[in-house]
C-alpha cells in the first residue's frame, strides 16, 4: 500500500501470513492487521505483490483465490473439480501488477490464470513440483521438480494484460 502526504508517496511495508486457515496482512510500520480473510481449507500457498495490492493463495482442496489490498476475494477458481486427493495447489505466484497468476498442483499441473481468474493455459510435468518462479515481467515460468527444472514462455505482456502460453 502507500500513504500520500504533503505530496509524497510513501511505501507501507506490509507483510502477509496465514495462521492456520486465516490470511491476514500487517502494517508493519504501524504494527496493524490491515485485514484477515478465512477462505475454507487448510492454506497451502500464498504469494503478494510487491505493492500490496493483491494476494493470492492456494489451497489444499486445489482451489485459488484472489484478494486485493482490502482483503475482499477478487475471484476465486477450483482447479480440482475431480476431487484428487493429492490436486492441491502447493505453490502460487503472481506478476508484479497483478495480471498473471500461476499456480502448481502437487500432481505436475501448472495452471495459468488471468487478472480476472479465466484459466489461460496449462502446463504439465512429470514429477511432483517443489517450487515455482516468474520472471519479472511475468514472461517465464520457472518450475522445479525433485530431479529437473523447466522453463515455459508464458506469453504474458503486462502491457496487454491478456495472454496465452506459447
Amino acid at each position: 500500500g502507500s500513504l500520500l502526504t504533503l505530496g509524497l508517496v510513501f511505501t507501507v511495508p506490509l507483510m502477509v501470513f496465514n495462521d492456520g486457515p486465516r490470511i491476514r496482512c500487517y502494517d508493519l510500520f504501524m504494527g496493524t492487521e490491515l485485514w484477515n480473510a478465512r477462505p475454507g481449507g487448510t492454506l497451502k500457498s500464498l504469494a503478494m505483490t510487491p505493492s500490496g495490492s493483491f494476494v493470492v493463495a492456494g489451497t489444499e482442496t486445489g482451489d485459488i483465490l484472489r484478494y486485493d489490498d482490502r482483503g475482499s476475494l477478487n475471484w476465486s477458481y477450483a482447479s480440482n473439480n475431480e476431487n484428487s486427493r493429492i490436486a492441491g495447489i502447493s505453490e502460487v505466484v503472481i506478476t508484479k501488477d497483478g495480471g498473471l497468476v500461476a499456480a502448481a498442483s502437487e500432481e505436475g499441473i501448472i495452471l495459468l490464470l488471468s487478472m480476472k481468474g479465466t484459466p489461460i493455459g496449462s502446463y504439465q510435468v512429470p514429477d511432483r513440483i517443489r517450487n515455482i518462479a516468474l520472471s519479472q515481467d511475468g514472461s517465464i515460468l520457472l518450475v522445479a521438480t525433485d530431479t529437473d527444472i523447466y522453463a515455459f514462455l508464458t506469453g504474458y505482456t503486462a502491457s496487454a494484460r491478456s495472454s496465452s502460453p506459447s
